[in-house]
């Protein structure tokens, strides 16, 4: 299945802007950050790489890269619905800024499942690093996601239509954008 992207998705305190090369220094800061890149698969520190891996991705239908930002621009992190197999998706590449305020991380997941759920999806896989506690946990407490199997590195995890559905009705105050 094709992913249709979307140009911005909004939700009340946020805006998912589709990735483009202008933001490759920024995804290439947050990918080479020493403290976040413990938990990513390794990646070319080089700004022209990422540029043109940038490039190549607006050809590409497996896949969604949204740039997360505030309602004044501001970049805050990303994040990449991607590997769209049946009714079931991928998502990861999930990066946040430090010190941004605690609701990124709970907006910006809410409006992925969202716009997944509008272009049919049913399902969602996550993998996460055993180390990326946080973050894993995360998954687990707000979202319901259940563990499939781990082995050393990583721990793969499914989030139900039921789980993806009860939580974009509880927080459905949060998807509704402010200029609405």
């Amino acid at each position: 299945m094709d992913l249709k992207k979307e140009k911005f998705l909004y939700s009340k305190n946020l805006i998912l802007r589709d990735a483009d090369e202008t933001d490759a220094d920024f995804i290439l800061r947050l990918r080479t950050d020493p403290i976040k890149s413990r938990f990513l698969s390794q990646t070319s520190a080089s700004l022209e790489d990422q540029i043109a891996w940038m490039k190549s991705y607006k050809d590409r239908r497996d896949q969604a890269y949204f740039i997360i930002e505030d309602r004044a621009s501001n970049k805050l992190g990303c994040i990449r619905i991607y590997n769209p197999t049946g009714t079931s998706f991928d998502w990861g590449s999930w990066l946040i800024v430090e010190g941004a305020a605690p609701y990124v991380a709970l907006e910006s997941a809410l409006s992925l499942y969202s716009y997944a759920r509008r272009l049919g999806f049913l399902t969602a896989k996550i993998d996460v690093r055993k180390d990326n506690e946080t973050v894993w946990k995360f998954h687990e407490n707000i979202f319901g996601a259940k563990l499939l199997q781990e082995n050393d590195i990583d721990r793969f995890y499914e989030v139900t239509t039921e789980d993806i559905d009860m939580r974009l009705k509880k927080y459905q105050r949060l998807l509704i954008s402010a200029d609405e």
